[in-house]
């Protein structure tokens, strides 16, 4: 399809949408729109089943119930689009980044939203039966009334005391923070979890060969870690599992891991 055939369509859908005798919804079913440039359109209501709109822009576009069943958005920018109501059955929106998007009443069964960005997103009252939600950000996303939300396993136990590390500071130098976890845990949908309540049982270089008594928090120096002593966090502990960077002590079950993660 051309760029002026699809802008002959958005328009006549224009036309629609206004009640013009003249317009006609835009049936864009099984159309490769890879590229394309839709910013700022209305497409309400429009037919795009089964639709490639990878690396479409979107920006600003209106697809409140729209049928995008089936449609290939992988690795999208839809950061604030309007979807409220969409039906997204099947869609394929896999690292597609959805921040701030409004899914509010949207029909999301079977969605495949694996390791995408769905921090401040909107998911009242969706309908998330069957969706994978693997790896997905749902820092801050509202899920109230949200219905079938996919069990998503913690990355840590549910249950009982177990060793979790972290990363903090030695004056200048990175160390890891070995930590008895004895409170509540949490986790969203990735391998980073929070606690309320920790005993610290060693603190050590990178590499494991020196020992140290004392640490403090790289986002907070006032919070130290000293071995043998319990901390727990500032704030009130968030317990809510899906913000992930809620209050807490951030820490990962693998060593290697918290060596590895970088703010």
């Amino acid at each position: 399809m051309t760029a002026d055939e699809l802008k002959n369509k958005i328009e006549k859908h224009r036309m629609w949408l206004c009640g013009n005798e003249d317009g006609k919804r835009a049936d864009l079913r099984y159309t490769n729109l890879q590229g394309a440039d839709l910013r700022n359109a209305d497409l309400q209501g429009a037919d795009l089943q089964y639709t490639d709109l990878r690396n479409v822009a979107l920006q600003g576009a209106d697809l409140r119930n729209a049928d995008l069943q089936g449609a290939d958005l992988r690795y999208t920018d839809l950061r604030n689009v309007a979807l409220q109501g969409a039906d997204l059955q099947y869609t394929d929106l896999r690292y597609t980044n959805l921040q701030g998007a409004d899914l509010r009443n949207a029909d999301m069964q079977g969605a495949d939203l694996q390791g995408a960005d769905l921090q401040y997103t909107d998911l009242r009252n969706a309908d998330l039966q069957g969706a994978c939600l693997r790896n997905a950000d749902l820092r801050n996303a509202d899920l109230q009334g949200a219905e079938y939300i996919p069990f998503v396993p913690m990355s840590c136990p549910d249950e009982g005391d177990f060793i979790g590390w972290k990363k903090a500071l030695n004056g200048k130098q990175e160390v890891i923070v070995k930590l008895l976890v004895t409170g509540r845990r949490s986790s969203s949908t990735g391998r980073k979890c929070r606690c309320d309540r920790a005993t610290v049982i060693a603190i050590e270089s990178i590499d494991g060969v020196t020992s140290y008594d004392t640490a403090t928090s790289k986002h907070d120096k006032a919070f130290v870690y000293i071995v043998g002593n319990e901390v727990k966090p500032k704030e009130p502990f968030c317990g809510n599992r899906w913000n992930e960077c809620a209050s807490g002590i951030h820490f990962f079950i693998n060593r290697q891991e918290a060596v590895e993660y970088t703010l």
